[in-house]
C-alpha cells in the first residue's frame, strides 16, 4: 500500500481516530492514511488537523529539510521541500508545517523520504555533469 497512489477511497471516524492513535503512540507529527493500512486520500497532523485530498495551489522558497518517517523506523534523510504551501483550500503553511504536509502528501502518492532523496540525489549529480 505504502508504494502506490491512494483512491479517493471511504474512510470512517473509527479510522481517522486511529491514525490520531497511531502517530501520538509512535510520536510523528502526522501519519497518513497508507501508514494505516487504509486506501484513502487522507491524513492527520499533530496540531490536530485532518487534510482529505489536500490540492497544492502554490508553493515557495525550496529547502532542505531534515526528516523522518513512521514507516522507516529511525532513519533520518534531508529531503528537498517547499517552505511555504498555499493549499487549494485557502490556508497557507510555513515551516515544520509545511514540510509535514508535504510529507504526508508524498505518502498518499506511493513515495516515501528515501524516493525524494534519490531523486534530489540524481538532480544533484545530473546538475554537476
Amino acid at each position: 500500500m505504502l508504494s502506490r497512489n491512494c483512491d479517493r477511497g471511504e474512510i470512517t471516524f473509527d479510522q481517522i481516530k486511529d491514525m490520531f492513535r497511531l502517530m501520538t503512540e509512535h510520536n510523528g507529527l502526522g501519519l497518513a492514511a497508507p501508514q494505516a493500512g487504509i486506501n484513502a486520500r487522507v491524513f492527520v497532523t499533530a496540531w490536530g488537523q485532518v487534510f482529505y485530498d489536500p490540492q497544492f495551489r502554490l508553493r515557495t522558497h525550496l529547502c532542505w529539510s531534515e526528516e523522518g518517517c513512521l514507516s522507516i523506523p529511525g532513519v533520518t534523510i534531508k529531503v528537498p521541500r517547499w517552505r511555504h504551501v498555499l493549499l487549494e483550500s485557502g490556508e497557507w503553511f510555513h515551516d515544520l508545517k509545511a514540510f509535514v504536509i508535504q510529507h504526508e502528501y508524498d505518502h498518499l502518492n506511493g513515495q516515501l523520504i528515501s524516493h525524494r532523496y534519490a531523486w534530489s540525489a540524481g538532480c544533484l549529480a545530473e546538475s554537476s555533469r
